[in-house]
Order: structure tokens, then sequence, then C-alpha cells
């Protein structure tokens, strides 16, 4: 019987894979039609999606919630998963302990040692950062970025409140409005976006990224902290060759070429969509690379070097006196071993990432037991957003 449940949960598998392969290629060719349609756009500057979409998006959501709930549920029957064992962080020498702060607040400042604080309430299991030996230095063709360990890396110290201490009533699902604010375009979260980011076990959309990161930022980034967000978009973008007008309309309302680090969440082409997280520091020109599930980069570092060239032209064009200096660029892979074991909790970890950006860190302190306190936390700020009338 345990041999019959193990190859239908393969042929599960199978099935996911190909589903999601599927969906993301109907996706692409909707994003090239949405992309030669240079009228469509919102008056807010904002992505559009054609009518068709609504179709394609009720079969992603068989994928994102009904087909990973059975996984989890077949996978945790059959081989028992057990926690992830901590990873030690004072053993790689990258990173120092601090002292639990109030919710929401950054920590006293960088240690004397030049790093900075970690834990919420004394020390915690953390995603495992690379060492010297797990992660291989190679050049890139592109812009001549190389892929070295990280070193002085600060980790953040946010503490997010237990399911238990922040109730979330979902009541009736309707659509929640941000207004413009703090530089963004207004953000809409209808109820299909907030029932799968209130869902313990589905698997966050583009709307829950890019609009999540948007509250984020207004709640989080610290007046030191030099950012531009960058969309889901923009990287698929870059790979389909789309026309400068079209990138140009929707990145320029981030003024990106002003700005000292860029944070570009990005969706794996390939497989089920897997969302990664690509932080680009250009003072230090350093790539910082997140993978909740510590994956390879090598077919992304090519793209990203690529976006980064493609937009600073673009803004040069409009704009004296951006510079374009692309020699020296080195990517950081931030954890050499993976800190997610479901299928469904990379978005919440680029979030999370994102985070930790915002309030002036490199690393997160989050780590899997509070994926569900977070994704609580996240379904509370939308919900605290105004109702459409």
């Amino acid at each position: 019987m345990k041999l019959f449940l193990r190859s239908s949960l393969e042929h599960l598998d199978r099935l996911e894979r190909r589903g999601r392969e599927e969906i993301q290629a109907t996706r692409n060719f909707i994003q090239i039609l949405h992309d030669c349609n240079l009228n469509d756009l919102t008056e807010d500057g904002c992505d559009t999606t054609v009518d068709s979409q609504e179709e394609f998006n009720d079969l992603n959501a068989i994928f994102n919630n009904v087909i990973p709930t059975l996984l989890v549920e077949l996978r945790d029957r059959l081989f028992m998963l057990q926690p992830m064992p901590p990873a030690s962080l004072e053993a790689t020498g990258l990173l120092s302990e601090g002292t639990s702060t109030p919710f929401g607040q950054p920590s006293e400042g960088p240690s004397t040692d030049g790093t900075s604080s970690s834990a919420i309430h004394g020390p915690e299991a953390q995603p495992q950062l690379a060492s010297d030996q797990e992660v291989s230095t190679e050049s890139v063709d592109d812009g001549d970025a190389v892929i070295e360990a990280p070193r002085n890396l600060s980790i953040d110290n946010l503490c997010v409140p237990s399911k238990e201490n922040l109730v979330v009533e979902l009541g009736v699902v309707v659509t929640r409005i941000r207004p413009r604010r703090d530089g963004f375009p207004r953000q809409v979260f209808d109820a299909k976006d907030i029932s799968c980011l209130s869902s313990p076990t589905a698997y966050l959309n583009d709307v829950c990224i890019n609009s999540c990161a948007a509250l984020l930022y207004s709640q989080f980034k610290l007046p030191t902290v030099d950012c531009a967000i960058l969309s889901t978009y923009d990287l698929t973008r870059i790979r389909s060759n789309s026309p400068d007008e079209i990138i140009w309309r929707n990145t320029s309302w981030t003024s990106y070429w002003e700005k000292n680090v860029w944070i570009l969440p990005i969706q794996r082409p390939s497989g089920f969509g897997h969302w990664v997280a690509c932080i680009i520091y250009f003072q230090t020109k350093e790539i910082h690379l997140f993978d909740s599930l510590a994956g390879s980069w090598e077919c992304d570092i090519n793209d990203i070097m690529k976006l980064i060239i493609r937009l600073l032209t673009i803004a040069r064009q409009r704009h004296s006196g951006v510079q374009i200096d692309l020699d020296g660029w080195t990517a950081l892979e931030l954890n050499a071993k993976p800190c997610q074991s479901n299928t469904y909790d990379c978005g919440l970890w680029v979030l999370a990432a994102i985070t930790a950006v915002l309030r002036g860190r490199h690393v997160t302190n989050l780590h899997e037991e509070r994926m569900s306190d977070w994704r609580n936390y996240l379904c509370s700020m939308v919900l605290s957003l105004p109702a459409r009338t």
C-alpha cells in the first residue's frame, strides 16, 4: 500500500510540474500580448491584464491551492517531515547575536565588529549562510559578475507577533485598496488575492508579492535606506526583449536610476514558478541572491546583469548624468542550504528578505516555524486597508 501511495505521489508531482509549466508558458504569452499594447495601461501606470487572463487565473488557483495541499498531506503521511536542524551562524563567523527589540523597530545599530544583531528572543535557528567551501566562485559573461561566498552580513531582528497575539478575522472577503503612497501607485487586492494570502498552504501570486512589497516599504523602510522596489514583471520584460518604451513606462515611477539599492523579486520561469529575490547594491557592486530552496543561480545571473545594463541605458537616454559601471561586480548567494521544506512558502520568504533590506539589514531572522505567523501578519496589513465601495 505504501509503495502504491509513493507511486501516486510521484505521479502527482509530475502532474504539478507539467501544469505549472503550461501555466507559466501561458503567462509569458499573455505578457507578450500585453507589452505589445502600449496604450493598455491604467491611469496609475500599473500593469494591466487582458480579459482572458481571468480564466488562466482560475486554473492557476487550482495548482496553487488544491494540488500543493494534497501533496503536503501525502508527504506528511508518508515521510513524517522533521523540523530542520538549527544552523550555526557563529561557526560561519558571518553574523553576530543581538538583543530583542519591540515589533517593527530597527535594532540599536551595528556592533563593534561591524555586524548587526540577529535574535528576536535570544539565539534562534537561522537559514545557514554559505561558507567558502560550499559556494564556488565563477565568472559570468555579462558584466563580469562573479559568484562568491557572503561575508560581513547583518541579520534583521524583526519580531513578528504570533497568530495567538494577532487574531485576524477574515469575514466576507472584499476588494481592498491602498491609495497612492510613498511614490507607489494605487495597489488593489481583490478577493482572490486576499484568499491566496490568507490560505495557510497557498502559493503567493504576483499581486501578493508586488503589492505587499509596497505595504512593507511604507511600514518598515528606514530613512537611511535608499532603494527602489522593482516589479516581478520587470525581469520577464528583459527576458522577452520588450521595447524600451514599455520598460520605461513600467519602471520610471520608481526613479530607480537615483537609488543605491534595487530590490528585484523574481519568479523562476521553469517548474512551478518558484519565487526568489535579488538585491542589487550599486555602491559596493554586489548582487545578493536569496533562494529559500538554495537552488542554482547560474541561469539568472546573466539576465540580472542584462536588466541592470538595460535599465541604466534607458534611463541615461532620458536623464543626463546616469553612470554605467559594469566592472568588478560580485554576486553573493546568501544561503547555502534550504530554509523551506514545503512547496508554497517561497513568496513569504521573498517578502521577509525584502523586509530585511528595507530595515537596513541583509538577511531575515525568520525561520520556517514562523512563516505562518508572517503570513498572518501580512494578511492583517491587507485587511486593514479600506474596502472598495
